[in-house]
């Protein structure tokens, strides 16, 4: 039997972390801990603009996790109400301003993607170390991991 790790499965991981480590309880709104997602993709395409569906679609793919479409149109409002973006017509921008205002989410990816391989590295290693009899792990690329009979 092999147990994989999907690239889906790591980009949420990823954007869980980011969420969680960035999370403000005393937030307005529960949503507004969603903003950063949305105002990354819209850094990522300046100074094009980009629809609501469309930032949805990238969030997910980047992130690992969904917030539905209408949800994104709430959140892009509130960051044109708040001066962090633009809108034309049905497309959305980030504000020039904003955009060197606001704190990339690379930064936070990298580090997160660099804690999770050093974790599942010790994980591997203590596996082979403490259970040289059970099956071993094997890693193929940064994220993947899977089961492999001895």
């Amino acid at each position: 039997m092999t147990a994989t790790t999907t690239e889906l499965d790591t980009d949420s991981l990823i954007g869980y972390a980011v969420l969680r480590a960035n999370f403000n309880a005393n937030a307005p709104s529960y949503l507004d801990n969603f903003t950063g997602f949305v105002m990354d993709v819209l850094a990522r395409h300046h100074p094009a603009g980009l629809d609501e569906c469309a930032v949805a679609a990238e969030v997910r793919r980047d992130f690992g996790f969904t917030i539905p479409d209408r949800t994104v149109g709430v959140l892009l409002r509130k960051a044109v109400k708040r001066g962090l973006a633009e809108v034309h017509g049905d497309l959305y921008s980030i504000a020039d301003e904003c955009l060197t205002r606001c704190k990339p989410l690379n930064e936070d990816i990298i580090r997160f993607q660099r804690e999770q391989e050093e974790l599942n590295a010790k994980y591997v290693d203590f596996v082979a170390e403490r259970l040289p009899e059970r099956p071993r792990l094997a890693t193929f690329a940064p994220g993947t991991t899977a089961v492999l009979p001895r």
